[in-house]
């Protein structure tokens, strides 16, 4: 994001649902969730009048690697380009777990 913002680039990044500043309860948070929070970001980046909204991309790493591809599935008129790197084939059950304290 840092790199981004330096080259001109309007970056938007936001804390899951319960972490760090942000509201909600991360325990009971899906992928699903974690999807609409970012179409709600791009629906505000579209009210924005510096924002171009056929300019907007996204960008997606770890967990955001399978969350971009369900974004991009369902705002495919708005995103300008994805980019996401590769996520792991299977989930560690460890993380399945501590999801469902």
């Amino acid at each position: 994001a840092d790199y981004l913002t330096r080259q001109g680039v309007a970056v938007l990044r936001a804390d899951d649902r319960g972490v760090g500043k942000s509201t909600g309860d991360f325990s009971q948070a899906t992928s699903e969730d974690f999807a609409s929070d970012v179409l709600a970001g791009i629906e505000y980046l579209k009210t924005r009048k510096e924002i171009n909204p056929k300019q907007i991309g996204l960008i997606g790493h770890s967990e955001g690697g399978l969350i971009a591809p369900m974004v991009a599935v369902k705002s495919p008129d708005v995103l300008a380009g994805i980019e996401y790197l590769k996520t792991r084939k299977e989930i560690n059950p460890k993380q399945i777990g501590d999801r469902k304290k």
